[in-house]
C-alpha cells in the first residue's frame, strides 16, 4: 500500500514515495545495468550505441577500443595481419611471403564500394598477387618452393572465395559507415 490508504499498490521496481509510487532504480539489478522505467526494470545499455553491460557498467564495444558505427562495433581499418591460421608465409621459403598480397586484399575489402563486383575484384587481385610471388621464384628456390607456393596460393584464394563473404560484408559496412 502506498500512502497508508491501500488504494495503490506499487508494482515492479516502484516504491512508495510518500503518497504515490515512484520508479526506484535500487529495486533493479545494478550489476546487470538495469534501471526502473515505469515500474519495469530495463537494460540501461543502448545497443544502438554498441553498449553492453560489463561489471555493472555500460561499455561501448565491450571495451575493445573499436568504434561504434550505426550499432556495429568496427575496428578502424585493416590490422596489417594476414588473417589466416598459417600466417603470410605458409611455405616457409625465403621469398614466398604473401604479406603484401594479404595487406592489399584487406585494404581492398576496406575500400567502401557499391560495385557488386568489388569483392570479386579484390579476390582476383589477391590471387594475381600471390601468383606473381610464386612466379618470381628462381633457381633452387623455384625447384623447392614453386609447387608448395602455388598450392598455398590456391588454398588462400579458395578460402576467400568460399568463406570470405562475412569478412567482406563486415569490412564494407564499417568502411562505408566510417567514411
Amino acid at each position: 500500500c502506498c500512502g497508508g490508504s491501500c488504494i495503490t499498490a506499487c508494482t515492479g521496481c516502484q516504491s512508495c514515495d510518500g503518497s504515490s509510487c515512484a520508479d526506484d532504480d535500487n529495486e533493479c539489478n545494478s550489476s546487470a545495468c538495469e534501471e526502473c522505467n515505469n515500474g519495469v526494470c530495463e537494460d540501461s545499455c543502448d545497443p544502438d550505441k554498441c553498449e553492453s553491460c560489463i561489471s555493472g557498467t555500460c561499455v561501448v564495444c565491450e571495451g575493445t577500443g573499436e568504434t561504434c558505427c550505426d550499432g556495429t562495433c568496427c575496428r578502424t581499418g585493416p590490422d596489417g595481419e594476414c588473417s589466416t591460421p598459417t600466417g603470410d608465409n605458409p611455405t616457409m621459403c625465403t621469398n614466398t611471403s604473401f604479406g603484401n598480397c594479404c595487406n592489399g586484399h584487406d585494404n581492398c575489402y576496406w575500400t567502401c564500394s557499391s560495385d557488386p563486383d568489388h569483392k570479386s575484384e579484390c579476390d582476383v587481385a589477391f590471387s594475381d598477387c600471390m601468383t606473381d610471388v610464386c612466379d618470381a621464384l628462381e633457381g633452387v628456390e623455384w625447384v623447392v618452393c614453386f609447387a608448395p607456393c602455388t598450392a598455398w596460393r590456391l588454398v588462400y584464394w579458395i578460402a576467400v572465395e568460399l568463406v570470405g563473404q562475412d569478412a567482406y560484408d563486415y569490412d564494407q559496412e564499417c568502411a562505408c559507415c566510417l567514411e
